[in-house]
């Protein structure tokens, strides 16, 4: 009587026999075999479709030279090279790492490249004198493995490789000379060196008539390009929900702000600051210059875009609040509410005055930043003679209070009243800054302040 379970198991084993990609060995020389293996495997990989010519590839030359000094070619010993930045985009099988032995990986890695599925090795893998290298957004996978991994962080495109790799494009839709500089310098100004910008944009933009792509270009600063973007936000989707809200902060309220402050600003909100800036950092999201916060222009516009995803038609529910239209918007119609931590008002951009009213901010709760300033960024300079409070266009009413105690910064500029509400509770706060404002004193009683 048959075994209905190995009757199975041979089955399987001859599906598997049957999918499986090789050459046939039987009666065949086997040094001639190996030499039609070689040729066909080669003839493959040198085939393989790029999606750039070698003449487009600008900038290649200098980045190769330098990778080739990390890679010490005419060495005999293993080698893995990381290289890392907002840039890198590989093969993908990063996914797989953890759960794949290296013979698995390798079988994937050459399917990709040959183009052949069910591709199997047999035997142990020799790897001397290989050279492995990783690509990756996160530095720290690199620096934490470094006794054994040599890093290279990929340099974004000067100005000058940005127009010559925009020629490329220019030279297809045959653009007048005038014309190709301005939309050269717009698309260099918008991508600031990032490859990714350049290649989406300049495949599309350089077809476009003049008109077109001058207003493309005007949508593109309220309305970000969503295949850019979906790049851009792999490194935000790997972030934990601590690190999320630090980069949102950053993206809507602190780029450009003394690294310090904001850490001092974030610590007294119970986030764990120091090591959530560590990881943005680590994963080029936020770069430190000078001791003070930056971020691409393009990454800043997706940390605002997050936010703003939360609602799109209602401002009132959104967590950060920055566009001057939105606030007006949300103070005028009394929508906000407990959703709302962060606002960020420019006074520069108003041309009406705006009243602060308690019924406005009567459901914002949560409320842990709030910055009206008249620069543009925040200063603790007040030197300038051209903010003072005579042109602020900001009035509070009479009786004004505020509805939360979880405010951590308070900034207000040219503060309409004499003192803060009576109940107002300070108990939170890391920093008051209220320049050009009609102050005489803080509060009429005694506040416990946070030591």
């Amino acid at each position: 009587m048959e075994n209905p379970e190995r009757v199975k198991l041979w089955k399987d084993a001859l599906q598997q026999v049957a999918n499986l990609s090789g050459w046939d060995s039987r009666n065949k020389n086997e040094s001639l075999l190996i030499e039609e293996i070689v040729r066909n495997l080669l003839s493959k990989l040198l085939s393989t479709s790029t999606s750039d010519t070698e003449e487009n590839l600008v900038g290649i030359n200098s980045r190769i030279g330098e990778l080739k000094m990390l890679l010490c070619l005419q060495s005999n010993d293993v080698r893995i090279i990381g290289i890392c930045g907002m840039a890198c985009s590989f093969l993908e099988i990063v996914d797989d790492f953890k759960e794949r032995d290296l013979t698995s990986l390798v079988e994937k890695l050459l399917s990709q490249l040959l183009e052949e599925e069910n591709l199997k090795i047999k035997g142990p893998i020799s790897i001397k004198a290989s050279r492995i290298i990783v690509t990756t957004r996160d530095k720290r996978l690199l620096i934490s493995h470094s006794d054994r991994v040599d890093y290279y962080e990929v340099a974004e495109f000067s100005d000058t490789e940005a127009f010559e790799f925009l020629k490329h494009y220019s030279m297809k839709h045959e653009l007048l000379g005038k014309d190709f500089l301005e939309l050269s310098r717009e698309v260099r100004d918008y991508a600031q060196g990032l490859l990714l910008a350049f290649k989406v944009l300049g495949s599309f933009l350089f077809s476009m008539k003049k008109d077109e792509w001058r207003n493309y270009l005007v949508k593109l600063k309220s309305t970000p390009n969503m295949k850019i973007q979906e790049v851009l936000r792999i490194s935000y989707d790997g972030l934990d929900d601590n690190e999320k809200n630090i980069f949102l902060d950053i993206a809507c309220f602190f780029r450009g702000e003394d690294k310090d402050y904001v850490m001092e600003i974030l610590d007294g909100c119970n986030v764990f600051a120091y090591c959530g800036i560590r990881t943005l950092i680590d994963k080029s999201l936020v770069t430190i210059f000078d001791n003070k916060l930056y971020m691409h222009d393009l990454i800043q516009q997706m940390g605002k875009e997050i936010d703003r995803q939360q609602s799109l038609t209602v401002p009132g529910k959104r967590s950060e609040l920055w566009l001057h239209e939105d606030i007006f918007d949300v103070l005028t119609k009394n929508s906000g509410n407990e959703k709302i931590e962060g606002i960020s008002l420019n006074l520069s951009h108003l041309e009406d005055v705006l009243d602060f009213t308690t019924q406005a901010f009567a459901r914002m709760n949560k409320l842990r930043l709030l910055k009206v300033y008249k620069f543009s960024s925040i200063s603790r300079d007040f030197e300038d003679p051209f903010n003072d409070k005579e042109n602020c266009k900001l009035h509070f009413s009479n009786g004004f209070r505020f509805c939360s105690t979880d405010l951590r910064c308070l900034y207000l500029h040219g503060y309409s009243l004499k003192s803060l509400p009576n109940d107002f509770n300070p108990r939170n706060l890391v920093e008051l800054v209220m320049p050009y404002s009609y102050i005489k004193q803080l509060w009429k009683r005694i506040k416990s302040l946070k030591s």
